[in-house]
């Protein structure tokens, strides 16, 4: 794990679960996305979650779960980088940076095959995300094309999946 001198990056406990809940409402100013987590926790659609906190406090957030695609090799092992977040007094200090980092690290450690996220291009770009419309990857509902993005853990594996990518039911409670 990220150890900073001003915060560490480590995997969520349940001791962790009021905090991340009160990330999410303070950042997006709704529950919307608290509930989402708390959802898929409850339904056991977490692969990977992590905190960056700064003594005891959490200061951010990032969760990746299970995605299905339309057309995909079996056993192919793909998830959803949603949600992220950092409260917005640590923004802009490469917190959020770290926690997709590591994310990205965790997950190809446990030999996931690709990785779909929904958000800014100038930001995911950097970590090798890149448009999933390029793979033939959409979704089914609309949303501007450049903020699907897709990247690759196992090489090759995209020239293997095609169509639309289904996220949780959870994910409908946005």
């Amino acid at each position: 794990m990220i150890h900073n001198q001003l915060y560490h990056i480590r995997s969520e406990n349940s001791q962790d679960y009021e905090g991340v809940y009160q990330l999410y409402c303070q950042i997006f100013r709704r529950n919307s996305e608290a509930e989402l987590v708390n959802h898929l926790r409850k339904n056991n659609e977490i692969f990977c979650a992590l905190v960056a906190i700064i003594e005891d406090t959490i200061i951010g957030h990032i969760l990746f779960s299970p995605v299905r695609i339309a057309s995909s090799p079996d056993g192919l092992k793909s998830l959803g980088l949603a949600p992220l977040g950092v409260l917005p007094l640590y923004q802009k200090q490469g917190i959020g940076s770290a926690l997709v980092s590591q994310g990205l690290k965790d997950c190809e450690q446990q030999q996931q095959d690709l990785i779909v996220v929904l958000g800014y291009p100038d930001f995911y770009q950097r970590f090798g995300f890149k448009t999933a419309l390029q793979s033939n990857l959409g979704l089914p509902y609309s949303v501007p094309e450049e903020a699907f993005m897709v990247k690759e853990l196992t090489t090759g594996i995209l020239t293997r999946c095609q169509g639309n990518v289904y996220y949780s039911s959870q994910f409908d409670l946005l």
